[in-house]
């Protein structure tokens, strides 16, 4: 919408400026400035000071309560290729504002789909997304949190994918100065949308992790992709920045990157062994929570997931038991939980083959077992123990080169899954069963 201030949505009540339905209490109306320091969940955001506030090149946000509201646009449509850069309108900037440079905070940009119609973020060549990154971000209200979609990937968080609806606003990323990106009109889709559905699934392996409660009807995600080309830091494809809701009492969750960074999405390499991801889980009302794994088939055929909850010593395999329940409080802002991933290695297939014949007899057994494995290259492994809902359960020595010697103790009957491993590799695992 061109040449628009507040004043031309009469339909949608305000508050707390000159010229609002009401001129006093909180402001329900904000719009966003990306050269104020701050980023996109709180600094940039600005309040509205007059009716006659222009909208014509920041995004804006509008608090309004529930009800049904038609708003009346007049005037023709765009058409034609449609560029936003440093002197569009909207404007599409990048501001350092941050020293050293963070990329969290800086660079922020809200558009909107220019076209009355839906269009195709995959269909938007590389060659017209310059210095902005290949991933865009929708508010989801139902969940009440941000979804992200990463360019060419086959799904997104929740609730986003490539397809952006007529009249959503969205946000792009600026990594440095003159940004630029190029709507053209090859980039519009019919794929049915009404701003946010459901989504598909990754074409690489991935585990998505999601975090709800029964106290409200909020929720949010993060996701790990396995990549083969992937390095551990931030700023590969597959990795997007993760937003702060505008909700106060949606939960959140992130996994962090080695340099700090808070990330919805998270690519890491496909033959890291013990590789351990720290977790943050925020949430805006002290209560019970759940953690849920999701497409655990997609996962690596040679990954064991454990989620360790660091505040109570739980561990949890998520590959056996895929949801685990915690407490938490509203002021708990630490890392809660590492996700560790032990991947059995793929390079040598044959040599794999040869570590990994492992032989528990007997087994069911009482009193002890004893765990034979090959270790042609006398290498020092441990033996970690797990019981059937994925707590750990022991830790133990090797009794040779090429054997454990478990003992019953205090171990209750039932099944349990144990993982053969040093510091570089994990060599084997199974499962022993106790009468």
């Amino acid at each position: 919408i061109q040449n628009s201030t507040l004043a031309d949505w009469p339909e949608l009540p305000m508050m707390g400026f000159t010229g609002a339905t009401q001129s006093t209490g909180w402001v329900s109306v904000y719009t966003f400035d990306e050269s104020i320091d701050g980023g996109a969940s709180v600094g940039g955001w600005q309040e509205a000071t007059n009716i006659t506030n222009s909208i014509d090149s920041r995004g804006t946000n509008i608090y309004i309560s529930t009800g049904d509201y038609t708003l009346s646009v007049t005037g023709s449509p765009n058409t034609g290729d449609q560029v936003f850069n440093t002197g569009s309108t909207p404007k599409l900037t990048y501001t350092e504002n941050s020293s050293p440079v963070d990329s969290d905070e800086d660079g922020w940009n809200i558009i909107g789909n220019p076209f009355p119609c839906n269009i195709n973020w995959n269909k938007i060549s590389g060659s017209d997304k310059n210095n902005i990154e290949d991933v865009i971000w929708m508010y989801n209200p139902t969940l009440g949190s941000y979804g992200t979609y990463i360019g060419g990937a086959g799904s997104g968080a929740n609730g986003i994918d490539s397809i952006i609806p007529s009249s959503q606003a969205f946000w792009v990323h600026a990594t440095a100065a003159s940004p630029s990106l190029k709507i053209k009109e090859s980039a519009k889709d019919i794929t049915p949308k009404a701003f946010i559905k459901s989504i598909g699934s990754f074409s690489n392996s991935s585990l998505k992790l999601k975090i709800s409660s029964t106290i409200n009807s909020y929720s949010d995600e993060t996701i790990v992709i396995f990549s083969a080309n992937a390095t551990e830091g931030i700023g590969d494809k597959f990795d997007a920045i993760h937003l702060d809701s505008f909700e106060p009492s949606a939960p959140s969750i992130s996994t962090t990157s080695s340099e700090g960074h808070d990330l919805i999405f998270n690519n890491v390499p496909d033959n890291v062994s013990n590789l351990i991801i720290p977790i943050t889980t925020t949430v805006g009302v002290t209560g019970s929570y759940t953690l849920e794994a999701v497409n655990l088939s997609n996962i690596p055929a040679n990954a064991d997931v454990f989620l360790i909850d660091n505040l109570t010593g739980v561990i949890t395999n998520l590959v056996n038991t895929n949801t685990y329940i915690f407490n938490i409080s509203d002021t708990t802002t630490a890392e809660r939980f590492d996700l560790q991933f032990s991947i059995l290695p793929t390079k040598n297939n044959e040599e794999l083959g040869e570590q990994s014949k492992l032989i528990a007899y007997p087994n069911p057994f009482n009193a002890y077992t004893t765990i034979n494995f090959s270790n042609k290259f006398n290498k020092d492994y441990k033996l970690d123990l797990f019981d059937a809902m994925g707590k750990h359960a022991g830790t133990f020595n090797p009794t040779s080169s090429t054997q454990f010697n478990i003992n019953r103790n205090n171990l209750g009957a039932g099944q349990y899954h144990f993982i053969i491993s040093s510091d570089e590799e994990v060599l084997g695992k199974g499962n022993v069963i106790v009468e």
